[in-house]
């Protein structure tokens, strides 16, 4: 049976799509010009779609994600909230946290170093999985 009483935000996908893309797109250093040129749009249409102005058509959203190279379903599926529409979205400041990680991270020079510091990384996660799966036991 096909539900009748679906909620759709479509400024809320609009914006959480757009914001996935400059999320992307910093992540990989990429500028709004370039990416435009990539994909065949200018810098400005880049921009609307980050904004959350635009419609991101799915032919143009597949050519940012083989030039960002990221995968599609990335732009739909939120960790913890579900599909993108299904409730407003809000500004969360631990997103752009976790983006200048990554942008900082992606900058860090010899590649041993970034091994290193990646594995570190993996560690302390892992030890803070450990330590919550023991907490839930107890």
């Amino acid at each position: 049976m096909i539900e009748e009483n679906i909620y759709f935000d479509d400024l809320a996908t609009k914006r959480a799509v757009g914001q996935k893309i400059r999320e992307f797109r910093l992540s990989r250093g990429v500028s709004r010009l370039k990416l435009g040129i990539l994909i065949g749009v200018s810098d400005h249409q880049i921009m609307k779609y980050e904004l959350g102005q635009d419609n991101v058509s799915a032919s143009i959203l597949w050519k940012i994600c083989s030039v960002l190279r990221c995968p599609v379903d990335s732009f739909f599926i939120l960790p913890e909230a579900g599909p993108i529409g299904s409730e407003p979205m809000g500004h969360d400041a631990a997103c752009l946290d976790d983006q200048a990680v990554l942008a900082a991270f992606r900058r860090i020079t010899p590649p041993e170093v970034r091994q290193r510091v990646a594995r570190l990384i993996l560690t302390l996660a892992a030890q803070g999985a450990d330590a919550e799966a023991d907490r839930s036991e107890a």
